[in-house]
């Protein structure tokens, strides 16, 4: 009851620690879609050559075929563990960045004399949520292109499913972000 509240209202970040948290946070989120993005890389290289063994093999038996399949699940496993991993630092990294973006745009209604500066912080993050759509929104057909591959050998069923939970939680990271254009648009503030 009161003791509860008075407890979690305690409990809660102030204004200034969720404003640190993002301003830590956000250059490691940088970090860690440039970290997807080598991942992204080395997963096409490694499927694009097994691709090429597999067609180079011709009329081999389904028994070599599952044999390259095997293969190939465990090079996709390493880099399939990071980008799961990557998902979930994303998704925690995201939520102290969504956290402090909501503070200082709370902020910028309290404090009209700074208008100059909150718009260029405006700016930046609708370059950043632009950019979230375009890049994030890629991962869509790539999460759609896993799931019928996780049926082909149950060697592969682990790597891609990790690889599909870690670029979910990236793309879902848009869903967070949305809101910070429709809260920027509701404070009124007028920029150039």
């Amino acid at each position: 009851s009161a003791l509860v509240r008075e407890t979690t209202e305690e409990d809660e970040p102030d204004m200034f620690e969720r404003l640190a948290a993002f301003e830590s946070e956000l250059p490691n989120m940088t970090a860690t879609t440039q970290g997807l993005a080598a991942c992204i890389t080395e997963v096409n290289e490694i499927v694009t050559l097994a691709g090429e063994g597999i067609r180079d093999s011709g009329n081999q038996t389904f028994a070599r075929r599952l044999l390259l399949l095997r293969q190939l699940a465990a090079q996709l496993t390493p880099p399939a563990d990071r980008i799961r991993q990557l998902g979930e630092d994303f998704a925690r990294q995201l939520h102290d960045v969504d956290q402090g973006i909501r503070v200082a745009i709370e902020r910028a209604e309290l404090e009209p004399g700074n208008r100059e500066q909150f718009c260029s912080f405006f700016d930046s993050v609708r370059r950043m949520v632009a950019s979230a759509e375009e890049g994030l929104g890629a991962l869509d057909s790539m999460i759609e292109a896993i799931l019928p591959l996780e049926r082909m050998s149950r060697d592969m069923r682990a790597p891609l499913r990790d690889m599909r939970a870690g670029l979910t939680l990236f793309s879902e990271g848009r869903d967070v972000m949305r809101p910070w254009i429709a809260l920027i648009d509701a404070t009124g503030i007028d920029c150039p």
